[in-house]
Formats: C-alpha cells, sequence, structure tokens
C-alpha cells in the first residue's frame, strides 16, 4: 500500500511540476513590436520581419505539442484513477508523457536559438538582462503586496520603474 501511495505521489509531482524548458525564457507575445523594446536592442525592420514569422511558425508548432503533452497526462491521470493499479502501464504513459514534454521543451530551445540568430548576440544579451529585471521586479513587487509596508515603515527602496514590456 506505501508502494503504491509513494508511486502515485511521485506521478502526481511529475504531472503537476514538469521540468523547465531551459534556464533561458524569453518575453510572451511580440515583444520585439513594442517600440521601446526596439529602441533599446536596435532592431531593424529585416529583423522584425523575421520574428513576425517565427512567432505564427512557432505559435502553431506549440500549440500542437503543448496538445500532445495535455493528452498524455490525461492518459496517466486516467490509469492512475483506475480501480487497479497497472504500475507497467503507467510507467509505460509517463515515457509517452516525458516523450512529449521532451519534444515541447525542444521546441522552445529552437524558438530561442532562432531568436538569437535573428537579432544577434548583443542583442540578445541585452534582451536578457530586460527580461530578468523583469522577473526580479515582479517577484519584487509580488513580495511587497504580500507583506505591504504600513505609512510609518519608511521604504528602502525607490519606486520602480516598471514600463518595459
Amino acid at each position: 500500500m506505501l508502494k503504491k501511495n509513494l508511486t502515485v505521489a511521485t506521478l502526481l509531482l511529475l504531472i503537476l511540476f514538469p521540468t523547465c524548458a531551459s534556464s533561458q525564457e524569453l518575453p510572451v507575445g511580440k515583444w520585439w513590436r513594442t517600440p521601446h523594446i526596439v529602441e533599446q536592442l536596435n532592431l531593424i525592420d529585416e529583423q522584425l520581419i523575421q520574428l513576425d514569422a517565427l512567432f505564427v511558425e512557432s505559435t502553431h508548432k506549440l500549440r500542437d505539442l503543448k496538445h500532445g503533452v495535455e493528452k498524455e497526462q490525461f492518459e496517466l491521470k486516467i490509469l492512475l484513477e483506475k480501480n487497479t493499479l497497472d504500475e507497467d502501464g503507467i510507467m509505460k504513459q509517463v515515457r509517452k508523457l516525458e516523450k512529449e514534454r521532451a519534444l515541447l521543451n525542444e521546441e522552445r530551445v529552437r524558438i530561442i536559438v532562432k531568436t538569437r540568430r535573428i537579432i544577434g548576440y548583443e542583442a540578445f544579451s541585452k534582451l536578457k538582462d530586460l527580461v530578468e529585471k523583469r522577473a526580479k521586479d515582479n517577484v519584487n513587487r509580488h513580495i511587497n503586496t504580500q507583506n505591504p509596508k504600513t505609512d510609518h515603515q519608511p521604504s528602502h527602496h525607490p519606486p520602480q520603474d516598471n514600463s518595459e514590456f
């Protein structure tokens, strides 16, 4: 019984907390169409057109791959909820799910690589810095909303400019 519970708990963790595609992430949406981003990265019209084409191509692929992951997650959920435990079937389904996740992660990395090829190393480095700053600002904003300072506690941080994206 304990073995069964551990197996189910482990599989649920795999379903609920999949591994990250990579340590590198791109902003969501058409970030290259934001005027101040175009200016900061010194993007030219040809690069914008290439990024538009990559966006259309990758959006279709990502939707299909995400659907594949969701389908395999659903199949695994069905196996886990059955009255009788089929450990071999569950493990086979986990392998299918992980294969689909790997395909999705490979596509995400491919998009990052193509983006870097289109905009070049320098602009990509600036973009990475902007993304990291944005993530840090979001974390700080979340922390500040969870633990708001009262009027009698002075803030040790200057106001943040969150107009990057």
